[in-house]
């Protein structure tokens, strides 16, 4: 309809094992989610607060878009993308982005090798994909 015509760019974290891009978007309980993925680009919309979200993300690398899925965790919308070749992407998206960032949480876990590492699966529930966290991953 035309009034979603004018829509908001959320912000959005990212992080990656050798197999999954998994893509946070920065808002809190989202209503109307819709999440589309193709195999070079995700479409996410949702609104919050009042406004309408969008980001169309043009992806650095193909995913499987049917494997692909996407859940709230911590009341925030997860994305999780499926590389069609596993392996280390140098970013996210073909092009920058200034609402996407690398989710340097991740980085640190990676690069100190800590112990604590799996200490922010408790809240996952049933499946742990984000238990594999691989290093390699330098920032741009």
């Amino acid at each position: 309809s035309p009034c979603d015509s004018f829509s908001f760019h959320p912000l959005a974290r990212w992080y990656q094992t050798s197999s999954f891009a998994i893509v946070t978007v920065k808002l809190r309980n989202p209503e109307n989610q819709r999440c589309d993925f193709y195999p070079d680009r995700v479409v996410y919309s949702g609104r919050a607060d009042g406004r309408t979200y969008r980001a169309d993300l043009q992806l650095h690398g193909d995913v499987v878009a049917d494997r692909c899925c996407w859940e709230m965790k911590s009341n925030e919308p997860v994305l999780r993308l499926v590389k069609q070749q596993p392996g280390h992407w140098e970013r996210l998206l073909r092009s920058k982005n200034i609402f996407v960032s690398y989710d340097t949480d991740h980085i640190e876990e990676d690069e100190d090798g800590t112990p604590n590492g799996p200490c922010f699966v408790e809240d996952l529930g049933k499946d742990n994909w984000y238990v594999n966290l691989e290093s390699g991953s330098e920032s741009d």
